[in-house]
């Protein structure tokens, strides 16, 4: 099994950052509507005071999910795997639920290179894009296309995951015959 590049884990940071540091705005736009709206001036804590704690909640708040944001790329990038069998290519990954995918050779379509040339060009890491063909059943049942991305992958890991799934998925799915036309056969 292999892991992907580490360097990966600042491109999922800053994914996941992003995705969820929208909630501290909201939390501390709520603490100014409650500061305006809120007047009780028999309570035991004085009105400043429940402010500068909300306030002080909000930055606490925010440190926790840069924090957990980062461990959770950690733990991402550490449990995610990928391995070339003789069933397929099999993908491992996910931190709370487990998947392991396995994508038979045979049903390979389409072999992307990902490249985003803002990582490409700092961190030097590309993706491997692999696409499935829709598979249809003798019940009618069928399963749609599907694709997997195996990001954090240097230039030469690329090149040779590509070469060797295109290898191993044309010799289970197609065999080339050539037509000699002055013979008359195939070879």
């Amino acid at each position: 099994m292999e892991h992907i590049n580490p360097k990966v884990i600042y491109l999922y940071f800053i994914k996941n950052f992003i995705t969820t540091v929208y909630i501290v705005p909201i939390w501390f736009l709520g603490v100014s509507i409650f500061e305006k709206i809120w007047v009780d001036e028999t309570a035991i804590i004085p009105t400043e005071q429940i402010i500068l704690i909300l306030y002080g909640a909000g930055i606490i708040f925010f440190f926790l999910i840069l924090i957990s944001t980062y461990y959770w790329a950690v733990l991402y990038v550490a449990n995610f795997t990928y391995e070339l069998q003789n069933d397929g290519l099999h993908i491992r990954r996910g931190v709370i639920i487990r998947r392991h995918i396995i994508i038979p050779y045979a049903a390979i379509e389409n072999i992307e290179q990902y490249v985003n040339p803002f990582v490409v060009r700092f961190m030097g890491l590309y993706g491997l894009h692999i696409r499935t063909r829709e598979l249809t059943n003798t019940a009618g049942i069928f399963r749609k296309a599907h694709g997997e991305l195996i990001p954090g992958l240097t230039q030469e890991k690329v090149q040779y995951l590509r070469n060797e799934l295109i290898k191993l998925s044309h010799v289970q799915s197609v065999h080339k015959t050539f037509f000699d036309p002055i013979s008359g056969k195939y070879s």
